[in-house]
């Protein structure tokens, strides 16, 4: 069985959310909407993505936005690439199904 991609509705409309409660990350949400939805990422599994060639976790990116200009979110600097992994993992877990993160995000190698 192939997944079909389900998410970009559930992306957009999170991102709206997110956005609205938080217009501090407004920018950053909106270019992490576009990312997720251009499928400009890989995930390697066990939270490890790869989002335009940085290696990223909900916690951490290897971008220079989060040591150089990210903004503090929580207590931490927080970049697009993150915002990316946390739309694409939120949005996931509110499909509700038992399918596998991997069928949705890599089809066409199962």
């Amino acid at each position: 069985m192939v997944a079909l991609w389900p998410l970009p509705a559930k992306i957009a409309e999170l991102g709206e959310i997110a956005a609205a409660r938080h217009p501090q990350l407004a920018p950053r949400i909106e270019r992490a909407v576009a990312i997720a939805i251009g499928r400009d990422w890989a995930y390697w599994g066990d939270d490890l993505w790869d989002i335009r060639g940085y290696l990223v976790t909900t916690h951490s990116c290897t971008c220079p936005d989060v040591e150089n200009s990210a903004p503090v979110f929580h207590g931490r600097r927080i970049c697009k690439h993150q915002l990316t992994v946390i739309l694409l993992n939120r949005a996931y877990a509110d499909l509700e199904t038992d399918v596998p993160i991997s069928l949705y995000i890599h089809p066409q190698t199962h």
